[in-house]
């Protein structure tokens, strides 16, 4: 008794089975850290991102128990510890979707059904910020949030069977569920209670868990606590990248904590505490021993001892521990390592007990009952196994791993349904028992006893499917079509579940089983599963199985168009995944033609545009939104796919600018009309105004089609392309004809493009959103705070293109605001205009912000080195076009004046074109560009020393400006008008000139005109006290601009 005892007390000190966190010993400091950075994330501002903890260090050392010290912070804080655990036998296979995030959210909800209050609040957030379709597809990805959300199936069959066939809806897919786990999380978060989110061995943890670990962190805001822990891995291991990313662009809170070995004291002053009362002699030479053995490993410190123990070699005489070193010097039981300790421990177990142990090892580090219970009723036939033959199968399972459990190897759920490893070293160690050749047969057997024998399927549809792949090379002909179908079945989960890495593995085992004969029996279902497969493959980075399996269906498919249009599409999708976009299109045009009868020419591209162009103006003259509402909806499936696969070759085109572009979409508006209106045409009318636009056709005209491509979109009620429509509407072409729009408009497009996995339009009106209130002369500050915004939501989706630009605009607003160490810096955007130089829209954001600092800050060589740049981009008819105009010619003027190279042939030119563009431009939208083209006429006027012109067109600028609100033209024209009176030596007139600039740059948010230099700026409060001060500024600004405009 007193032997049973002694095993109990040491079992307490080395197990994690009791609700109490054991001492940690040798771990002050590192704990000090860890309970520091959780009151930080409780301290530091709500709106902040989350903070992040990373635990390194190898097996054993205890990093699970470190992290655990702080469930109790936690919870006393009535805040939330969840953990999660990814599983090193599904490392490199596939399991249920994101497995170890799906287990921590779980405990999440098992903690809110024990608070009722906090549950209910919760749940109501969630039903408020969540429509009915939203919260399937986010169940369809984290099963376990069922539990807290009301998850109708159907509604998420039929969201995703909607576009099943679409090949970019697989990569949309992965971004709806990005966008919804974002709004989850900061929904919980915005609850208050402090969540401390612990996923475990993140070195095996998949790549489309690493994905959505992202989406997690960046969502997530303070008072939230990421730990990760991990083991040492190479340095370009997916979740060091993601950890990198993190710190770097989200700015998130990163603390490192290393665990080393203990030291020799540590691990004395451990096994004292172990020993404890029992102790009767000096144990010194025991934990040196210890020591010796392990290397200060914890974990193998603990369980040496219990194996000392259990092989008698410390006994309990006299109400105290004796032992003999030297017998335990000798021994053969010592290990040095923790799975060889395992090992040896699990092979002194009976029989039946090693095959429980195998039997869970093989299906994951956790096992449901349920689940073990059947296995167990086919596999074991030990009486003291079974018990009972004809009890349930949670009762069988349950009674089979009590031994496990009695001797620290399993530990039991906190819910009561199943068990989990000690440790890992105790999975592999049970996996060993296993022969290598055996492994494969095995598995089947396993996989052949749950299909058979579990009900639901659907419930353990993933464990069952993994076993079954993981022996599908040695399926018998008999079956062979049965397992094809669970393995499909698992892939489409994971597909619907946006785990295109795992849909990707069961589809390739299903593929593999699959045989020629299947295509003349079962083309149908072979056809699917190449393409399906080879849709994820793409999504997946597994670009050679994607191209293999295509090219199996191009030569199976010669019969069904509708086949071969989609596997077409699909290569078009790989074509302009690996950045091929030019061989995507030619691509796309050549099998449209052949296969549905799409008459795009590569030759004469102009003049097909000119003729389509010629019928499509005629065709749409008389129509408006009620008329082509009038037209009957497409239903035509095979037509409905053409003109899917039509618009997306017209999106690469754009990127692209291709030539036949225009020829895309008028082809796209005239199919519409000729068969029936489809949801891309919203999308097409959209383009058409855009390319009336671009090829200097009547402004007024191009907004009509604008205004008819919103009031379409908006009576189709399609939130699909309701960001692109959005995009060319708002952002381009309202913003050349009408001014600044209304951000709501743009606002609703950003969150459509969201919804709908629109990413590329969702950012693009997100670009807008900052950029537009920038030239159009808002404030400042609140200009700033927009592109923060939706900085980090690019950030967050990873765009890289419009996260460049936007960087621009952001540098751009800091250097205006004064926000950088000096205003004086010239403005360095080569790198990112190199990284944008294949994207002409890109690039001529980049460089048109580059001209505007640089002519700002009164550098005009720099100003006129960007602009010059502009000559080697294709231009078109858009905002941009005009500003880089406008600031290029006053570059242009100002370098003539400067230089007083007055017949320099280069500069006169550019000045005539630029003054030939805003004439035309102010002819068409005087309230938009009638600014621009009257300041740079006075400049002009200026230079050539025509007085009353230049006093006439200061004045007509001043008042556009006035009129359409745009305060920094608005202020530069007031300060050019300053600078023309000091030319004149009306030093009264430029005094007044120049206060009312400085009174607009104040308002738009700009540090003061005055100033260009931060020491004069005593000099200033002095100019604007008295008259003298006055003179004596204009004086200094007089000398400074001494032969700038004389």
């Amino acid at each position: 008794m007193q032997t049973f005892d002694l095993r109990t007390h040491l079992k307490k000190h080395t197990s994690r089975q009791s609700n109490r966190i054991d001492r940690l010993f040798g771990r002050a400091a590192e704990e000090s850290v860890l309970i520091n950075s959780y009151y930080a994330s409780l301290t530091l501002n709500h709106n902040s991102p989350a903070s992040l903890v990373l635990i390194r260090g190898g097996s054993g050392l205890g990093k699970t128990k470190l992290a655990e010290t702080l469930s109790a912070y936690a919870i006393e804080d009535d805040g939330f510890f969840i953990r999660g655990k990814f599983d090193q036998s599904s490392y490199g296979a596939a399991s249920l979707p994101y497995s170890g995030i799906n287990n921590a959210l779980s405990e999440y909800c098992s903690f809110l059904k024990k608070r009722e209050g906090d549950r209910d609040k919760v749940v109501k957030a969630l039903k408020k910020e969540f429509q009915k379709n939203e919260v399937s597809v986010l169940c369809e990805a984290i099963q376990s949030l069922r539990e807290i959300l009301d998850d109708d199936r159907e509604e998420a069959s039929s969201y995703h069977s909607e576009y099943a066939d679409d090949p970019t809806s697989t990569n949309n897919r992965f971004h709806i569920l990005s966008y919804l786990v974002k709004k989850f999380i900061r929904v919980i978060t915005s609850m208050g209670d402090p969540i401390v989110f612990l996923l475990d061995d993140m070195q095996w943890s998949d790549a489309s868990s690493i994905d959505l670990v992202r989406i997690l962190a960046c969502g997530a805001n303070n008072p939230f606590l990421f730990v990760f822990t991990y083991r040492p891995v190479a340095s370009n291991h997916p979740f060091l990248q993601l950890i990198t990313s993190l710190e770097e662009q989200n700015n998130c809170n990163v603390v490192e904590v290393s665990l080393n070995c203990l030291r020799s004291d540590d691990v004395h002053e451990m096994v004292s505490s172990i020993f404890g009362e029992y102790v009767g002699r000096d144990i010194r030479p025991l934990s040196d021993f210890m020591f010796r053995i392990t290397n200060g490993n914890p974990l193998l410190v603990r369980q040496q001892i219990i194996s000392l123990l259990d092989n008698g070699l410390i006994s309990f005489e006299n109400e105290s521990l004796s032992w003999d070193m030297s017998r335990i010097e000798k021994s053969d039981t010592v290990s040095m390592s923790l799975i060889s300790m395992f090992y040896h421990k699990v092979n002194t177990l009976p029989e039946a007990t090693k095959m429980v142990l195998m039997i869970c090892a093989c299906i994951g580090c956790k096992i449901d009952y349920k689940v073990l219970g059947v296995l167990v009723r086919e596999i074991c036939h030990d009486n003291q196994v079974l018990n009972n033959v004809e009890a349930e199968a949670a009762s069988l399972g349950k009674n089979a791993s009590l031994l496990a459990i009695q001797d620290g190897l399993f530990i039991e759920s906190h819910d009561g349904i199943g068990v989990s490893f000690f440790h890992d070293s105790v999975q592999s160690a049970a996996y060993s028992l296993l022969e290598t050749e055996e492994g494969a047969q095995f598995h089947l057997k396993l996989g052949r006893i749950l299909k058979s024998q579990l009900t639901p399927l659907s419930q353990y549809l993933f464990t069952v499917a993994n076993q079954l792949a993981r022996g599908c090379e040695l399926v018998q002909e008999n079956e062979r079509m049965e397992i094809v179908h669970i393995l499909l079945r698992a892939g489409h989960e994971s597909k619907a579940a946006a785990d295109c890495r795992g849909a990707h593995y069961f589809y390739e085992k299903a593929i593999s089983l699959l045989c020629s004969q299947d295509w003349v029996h079962q083309y149908r279902l072979c056809c699917d599963s190449y393409l399906n497969g080879s849709e994820v493959a793409i999504w997946a980075g597994a670009d050679q199985d994607a191209v293999k399996w295509l090219e199996i269906v191009h030569w199976r498919t010669r019969g069904s168009v509708m086949d071969q249009l989609r596997t077409s599409w699909i290569k078009f999708n790989l074509l302009v995944t690996i950045r091929q976009h030019e061989a995507a299109v030619n691509l796309g045009i050549k099998d449209l033609r052949s296969l549905a009868g799409v008459k795009i020419k590569e030759t004469n591209v102009k003049t097909q545009t000119l003729f389509a162009m010629t019928r499509v103006r005629r065709t749409m003259r008389n129509e408006n939104e009620s008329t082509l509402l009038e037209y009957p909806h497409l239903a035509n499936e095979r037509m409905n796919a053409t003109l899917r696969y039509l618009n997306l070759v017209a999106l690469v085109c754009a990127g692209l600018q291709s030539r036949v572009f225009p020829l895309v979409c008028l082809k796209i508006m005239q199919m519409n009309m000729k068969y029936g209106i489809s949801p891309s045409m919203p999308t097409a009318i959209g383009w058409y105004g855009v390319i009336l636009l671009h090829a200097g056709f009547p402004l007024s005209e191009a907004a009509k089609y604008g205004q008819i491509a919103l009031r379409l979109q908006n009576a189709q009620r399609c939130t699909e392309t309701k960001a692109q429509v959005a995009a060319l509407c708002y952002g381009i072409i309202h913003t050349v004809a009408h001014g600044l729009p209304d951000s709501t408009k743009l606002y609703e497009g950003y969150i459509c493009g969201l919804q709908s996995g629109d990413i590329r339009h969702a950012m693009l009106c997100a670009h807008y959103l900052g950029s537009l209130p920038f030239h159009f002369g808002k404030n400042l500050a609140g200009v700033a705070i927009t592109l923060e915004t939706y900085t980090r939501s690019m950030i967050d989706y990873n765009t890289k293109g419009l996260l460049g630009i936007n960087k621009v605009y952001e540098q751009v607003v800091a250097k205006l605001t004064g926000c950088t160490s000096s205003p004086h810096d010239r403005v360095r955007l080569k790198e990112i205009s190199i990284t944008c130089s294949k994207v002409p829209f890109h690039r001529e954001h980049g460089i048109t912000m580059q001209t505007l600092m640089a002519y700002i800050l009164d550098d005009y060589f720099q100003a006129w080195k960007a602009s010059a740049e502009l000559r080697d981009i294709p231009r078109q008819r858009s905002l941009m076009l005009f500003v880089a105009s406008f600031f290029h010619g006053m570059t242009a003027l100002a370098l003539l004046a400067q230089t007083k190279e007055t017949r320099n042939m280069q500069l006169n030119k550019a000045i005539a074109s630029c003054r030939k563009t805003l004439k035309k431009g102010c002819e068409e939208s005087p309230i938009n560009f009638g600014h621009y083209k009257h300041l740079l006429e006075a400049e002009y006027a200026t230079l050539h020393k025509k007085f009353n012109a230049a006093e006439q067109n200061f004045s007509s600028a001043i008042e556009h400006a006035s009129n359409s609100g745009v305060t920094h033209i608005h202020a530069l024209a007031w300060e050019r008008f300053g600078y023309y009176y000091l030319m004149r030596d009306d030093r009264d007139m430029a005094y007044e000139k120049l206060r009312m600039s400085h009174k607009l740059y104040n308002k738009w948010g700009k540090i003061s005109t005055f100033v260009n230099h931060t020491s004069h700026v005593d000099q200033h409060k002095s100019y604007f006290s008295s008259l003298k001060g006055a003179r004596l500024k204009c004086q200094l600004m007089e000398r400074k601009f001494k032969g700038l405009l004389l």
